[in-house]
């Protein structure tokens, strides 16, 4: 097992030593971001990892850790908190870099700046799912800790204050241990790719460069195309549908701008927005190509699945 050291989170060499808590969640299927397969592509060397350090969010997130660890006991009078910002190992390839220790338990303390509209996910949950397994992780790394605390500022505004205890989530650690066990030995070490789950894993595991040839379709590939395109048949209708009833609502509402209930309180607003301002690229090609070339973004490559045009089966 690693001894206890230090590195920066931010650190994406530091990162590839192993599975630490900020890859937790997407180890458990449980990040907005990324996938296993992600996370196999960056752990394998496939793809450099984000360089964090550039980012204005990790940059706040790092700056504001000690001031909102000072202010905790502003708001939480019997909670004191010490600044901690070491790894620690649960074994050769799991580890926590922890923010801060609560003093004098020892447990974790995990500081979080949020933004405004990050707020509504602490509402839905006690934990929001991608930091309940950061905590998870955390647990598993420092067996001695008996809870996990996070305080996360939102939006500048409100400070809030959660906790994992261990004695109530020994399942979840161990599954994340089998999880991430069964990840490092077989995606890692024996380079298993993890199935694709999405349209970026897919571009992962078959870039351009590497496609092409032909197959036979199959009856699942079939039925799972045929329905789809049944599917889009029946959106595009509800579109127009719900397009068509709009229309006639705005019919209804004629030149009023404002639409009330009885008393008088405003339901919806029927307004003129100011017109949607673009650039004409084929007219800025043509008289300024240079500061075409200059402004051309070009997106990633991506591939369409579309039926042939010709003769369909008899």
């Amino acid at each position: 097992m690693k001894k206890m050291t230090a590195f920066a989170a931010s650190d994406k060499d530091a990162r590839l030593q192993g599975i630490g808590t900020s890859d937790a969640p997407i180890l458990m299927q449980a990040s907005k971001y990324k996938t296993l397969v992600d996370l196999w592509a960056e752990k394998t060397g496939r793809v450099e990892p984000e360089d964090l350090s550039e980012k204005e969010s990790v940059y706040w997130g790092t700056y504001l850790e000690e001031p909102i660890l000072r202010a905790i006991p502003d708001f939480f009078p019997d909670i004191r908190v010490r600044k901690d910002q070491k790894t620690y190992w649960a074994n050769e390839y799991l580890y926590a870099h922890l923010d801060g220790r609560i003093v004098p338990s020892g447990d974790i303390a995990e500081i979080k700046n949020q933004g405004i509209y990050q707020a509504k996910s602490w509402d839905e949950h006690n934990v929001p799912p991608w930091y309940y397994w950061q905590g998870i992780a955390a647990l598993n790394a420092c067996s001695k800790a008996e809870a996990w605390h996070i305080f996360a500022l939102l939006g500048g505004q409100k400070l809030v204050y959660r906790s994992i205890f261990r004695e109530e989530v020994l399942n979840d650690i161990d599954l994340f241990k089998i999880r991430a066990e069964q990840f490092w030995r077989q995606n890692v070490i024996e380079d298993k790719r993890p199935e694709a789950t999405c349209e970026s894993d897919l571009r992962l595991v078959h870039p351009p460069e590497e496609t092409g040839g032909s197959i036979i379709i199959t009856d699942a590939i079939k039925k799972k195309v045929e329905e789809a395109s049944k599917l889009d048949s029946l959106a595009t209708e509800l579109k127009d549908k719900a397009k068509k009833l709009r229309t006639e609502a705005k019919i209804s509402i004629g030149s009023a701008e404002v639409v009330t209930d009885d008393l008088g309180n405003p339901l919806y607003e029927y307004r003129y927005r100011s017109g949607r301002k673009t650039v004409d690229s084929k007219l800025l090609k043509s008289k300024y190509p240079d500061v075409y070339e200059d402004v051309l973004k070009v997106g990633e490559p991506y591939r369409t699945l579309s039926a042939k045009k010709g003769k369909k089966d008899e």
